[in-house]
């Protein structure tokens, strides 16, 4: 997993950098096939930008950008953001290797037996 962490217009701090840093690691516990995640910090007059990019398998790519006052907060806030993307993302993959949804239920699943299924009368 390559990690890039880019700052923007003279942002300068170590410190937002490595805090970045720490929180982009804890990602690759939601979803294990994380190929790249660049994380863009920017600061336009009071307000603080982090946008994040991560690719996965199968070229399949993830954004999410958010803005606050505070750098440390949108540095969590986006993490926050791709955590439910790789979440719902990961769920998605599952979803189209087991039952698929609206499918008909088998007897089996029902519980019903082959005799509850006939439409004839055993009495005619």
């Amino acid at each position: 997993m390559n990690i890039s962490i880019t700052c923007r217009h003279n942002y300068k701090t170590d410190e937002v950098k490595n805090y970045a840093q720490e929180k982009v690691k804890k990602l690759g516990k939601f979803f294990k096939n994380i190929t790249k995640i660049e994380i863009v910090l920017d600061m336009e007059k009071d307000q603080h930008s982090a946008d994040a990019l991560i690719s996965v398998s199968r070229g399949t790519r993830l954004v999410g950008s958010v803005q606050h006052g505070d750098p440390l907060a949108a540095i969590d806030l986006v993490i926050d953001k791709m955590e439910r993307q790789l979440v719902r993302f990961k769920e998605r993959l599952k979803d189209h290797r087991g039952n698929r949804r609206g499918s008909e239920p088998s007897i089996e699943n029902t519980g019903a037996d082959e005799s509850d299924l006939d439409d004839t009368d055993s009495d005619e």
